[in-house]
């Protein structure tokens, strides 16, 4: 297929995915692939068709390695970059695609997917308790806002990379979004003000998809508990510098 390219100008050499391309990215979708000897076999008959015999040793050498060292067990997520790269590497001319695969990933993005996952992690959960203690002792008593965090997807499956986003829920004490400070004339709003402060200490960006739950809605809990998209009891963590809390929501989330 690559042979497309000969003789185009580089301005003219856009990829074009083929039929294998779009059902193999199909089949990444929708999660159907769920080992590595599996992936290994898609990526290489999707690489022979595509590219041939062209780049071949360096894709192999040292794309497929590192694409697999940087998402793990997500095959998901590492079949549709690798499908990215092949197809993008297509559009090269033949002299330089074997450059191309050999330097495609970023040497930060390597550093960062030999980091031990369990220490990224541990980072993360020693701030997250830092700024709720911090935000107790900033505004005493009357403050009622976030006691917990909820980690899931990825980072919980320890199966995150550089650019991966942070999947937290917060849970707070209070049912009001925020609170008003008269003598300082300043209102808080609890879940901003937390999100601000933990994004300048992390690395990762945050996603908070499901906001902020309070801690003695039970009904709110059964409703994550009971969707498809709920946060499995091996996937989830539950951050919080106060056990009472931590075992309050593990039993929130297990009723079914």
């Amino acid at each position: 297929m690559i042979e497309k390219y000969r003789g185009k100008p580089e301005s003219e050499m856009l990829p074009q995915k083929s039929i294998v391309e779009d059902e193999t990215e199909e089949m990444f979708y929708d999660f159907q692939v769920t080992n590595e000897a599996d992936l290994d076999k898609i990526i290489s008959n999707v690489f022979s068709e595509i590219c041939g015999e062209y780049g071949k040793q360096e894709f192999f050498k040292y794309t497929l390695p590192a694409v697999k060292q940087i998402y793990s067990t997500n095959y998901r997520k590492a079949g549709l970059r690798l499908l990215e790269i092949i197809n993008e590497g297509a559009a090269h001319k033949p002299a330089v695609i074997a450059e191309y695969f050999r330097t495609v990933i970023p040497k930060e993005e390597e550093d960062y997917s030999i980091e031990p996952k369990e220490k990224i992690i541990k980072d993360i959960v020693t701030e997250i308790n830092s700024i709720i203690l911090k935000k107790k002792t900033q505004y005493g008593e009357k403050y009622k806002g976030i006691v917990a965090v909820i980690i899931h997807g990825s980072f919980a499956r320890k199966n995150f990379s550089l650019n991966s986003d942070l999947d937290l829920i917060y849970i707070s004490e209070s049912q009001e979004d925020g609170i008003y400070f008269e003598d300082e004339d300043k209102y808080i709003n609890y879940k901003k003000d937390f999100e601000y402060n933990l994004a300048r200490k992390i690395r990762p960006p945050i996603d908070n998809f499901y906001g902020v739950y309070y801690i003695g809605d039970e009904y709110k809990f059964k409703e994550l508990a009971d969707t498809n998209n709920s946060p499995d009891k091996d996937t989830y963590i539950i951050v919080s510098p106060y056990p009472e809390k931590k075992q309050q929501i593990r039993s929130l989330i297990a009723r079914k």
